[in-house]
C-alpha cells in the first residue's frame, strides 16, 4: 500500500539484514527516517553509507539537504552538495538542491 511508512521501514530494515552494505538502501532509509523527523538516525544511515561509498551521489545528496534543513550547517551543506557533483556532474537532484540553497 502506497504511504505505508511502517511497511517501509520494515522493508528497509529486512533489506539492511540481508545485505547491511548496501549503500542504495541506506540513502532510502535515511531518507525515510529524515521524513519522519528522525534526524539523528537517518544521519547515521547516511554516514554508513558514505563509509561504503563515498561518492554515492544521492546519499551527498540527501545528507546535505539533512545538514541543510534540519541542523542548518549551510557549510557542510555545501561541501557535501560539491562532492555529490563532483562524482557525478549530472545529479539534478544535487544542482537543484544546492542551486535552492544558493538562492536563500
Amino acid at each position: 500500500v502506497k504511504g505505508d511508512v511502517s511497511g517501509a521501514e520494515e522493508m528497509y530494515t529486512r533489506a539492511l539484514v540481508a545485505d547491511s552494505a548496501n549503500a542504495d538502501v541506506l540513502c532510502s532509509y535515511g531518507a525515510l527516517l529524515a521524513m519522519k523527523g528522525e534526524s539523528d538516525r537517518a544521519e547515521i544511515m547516511y554516514r554508513e553509507g558514505l563509509h561504503l561509498d563515498a561518492g554515492h551521489a544521492d546519499t551527498l545528496c540527501s545528507y546535505a539537504l539533512l545538514l541543510e534543513q534540519e541542523r542548518e550547517d549551510v557549510s557542510g551543506a555545501e561541501k557535501l552538495y560539491r562532492r555529490a557533483l563532483e562524482a557525478s556532474p549530472d545529479h539534478v537532484a544535487s544542482m537543484y538542491q544546492y542551486g535552492m540553497m544558493l538562492d536563500d
